[in-house]
């Protein structure tokens, strides 16, 4: 039986039943501080963790997956989320965090007083209720430093969707009593799909793997495997819910997609773990793709794609892309 006669649109998916906080941090360095966008998301993952750490862990008890006290530390559900029992998922696939940092893609290196360093932070499902954590390890950056410099957390806006916000929940760096608004990615509206070929400019290092190869040129095929396979994980750690969907008519239509364009390269980059002092590459694809054959089923799944990333290290804001829709 031919995929398009059992594929009418958004048939084989439903919507994913995902929650998801869009929170902008405004930081202000007290001294000049250098920090190259190729870096960013890397300085903020870092010193989050590290300074979090500090403040859980009890230094008398090594921080591995032994702990006696891992099912109760926020630290090991924030950066070594395991697969529940009931979920049965491959070895290989590592399970998703539930959170990521959107650093601004300003050129610019340069902040200090008077040009605050601004992100965004986004937290999915369940780990939304743990913002606190959060909040008060940015807080203390007054103290313990960012890239070694000290930095005064001076505003936390919570978003919509359109970026527009809501609402402070630091303001003048002190907590308010407001709640991030809590969005849920039923309410997501997605513009009508082109009826000719689909541009994505990938604004981030994006590194996919499809049949255990990373895509130098990011396929829409591998693009859609992760999409899939990332949603479906966090949806099920994070929610503890089964998302609805046909992988099999999924990679197939994927898989008619073809490249008709490609304008980008391969950046290379790296980072150490402070805790393990392993290296740890952060390469990927940045540029424009364009794809024909694409079918019209799929553009509400690459829509939801675009809020939660996709491929490796996401955590630091990699696989960050954008659907152009061309006059």
């Amino acid at each position: 039986m031919e995929v398009h006669r059992i594929t009418a649109m958004n048939s084989f998916y439903s919507t994913p039943p995902l929650r998801m906080a869009r929170l902008l941090f405004e930081l202000q360095p007290h001294v000049p501080l250098h920090l190259p966008v190729e870096i960013r998301g890397n300085v903020l993952r870092g010193a989050f963790g590290t300074v979090l750490q500090r403040a859980v862990c009890d230094s008398q008890t090594p921080c591995n997956l032994n702990c006696p006290r891992r099912d109760a530390c926020a630290y090991a559900m924030l950066f070594e989320p395991q697969w529940p029992i009931q979920f049965e998922k491959p070895k290989a696939q590592a399970a998703p965090r539930g959170f990521l940092f959107r650093p601004t893609q300003d050129s610019s290196p340069d902040f200090g007083p008077g040009q605050p360093l601004c992100f965004e932070l986004r937290l999915f499902g369940q780990t939304i209720d743990v913002l606190p954590f959060f909040l008060n390890t940015f807080l203390s950056l007054d103290r313990e430093g960012l890239h070694g410099k000290p930095v005064h957390l001076s505003s936390v806006q919570t978003l919509d969707w359109s970026g527009a916000s809501r609402g402070e929940l630091v303001s003048r760096g002190k907590v308010t009593r407001n709640q991030p608004l809590v969005l849920r990615f039923g309410d997501l509206r997605s513009p009508r799909p082109p009826d000719g070929p689909i541009r994505i400019d990938f604004l981030t290092p994006t590194c996919l793997q499809h049949d255990g190869k990373d895509q130098r040129i990011p396929t829409l095929e591998a693009l859609v495997y992760c999409l899939r396979d990332r949603l479906s994980g966090l949806v099920q750690l994070y929610e503890g819910r089964e998302w609805q969907v046909d992988y099999g008519a999924m990679g197939r239509l994927a898989a008619e997609a073809e490249i008709v364009y490609c304008h980008g390269h391969w950046q290379k980059g790296r980072r150490r773990s402070s805790r393990t002092g392993q290296v740890m590459p952060l390469a990927g694809f940045l540029g424009t793709v364009v794809y024909e054959k694409v079918h019209p089923a799929l553009w509400r799944m690459l829509n939801l794609g675009e809020e939660i990333h996709v491929g490796s290290h996401t955590v630091w804001g990699n696989g960050a892309y954008r659907l152009v829709l061309e006059e």
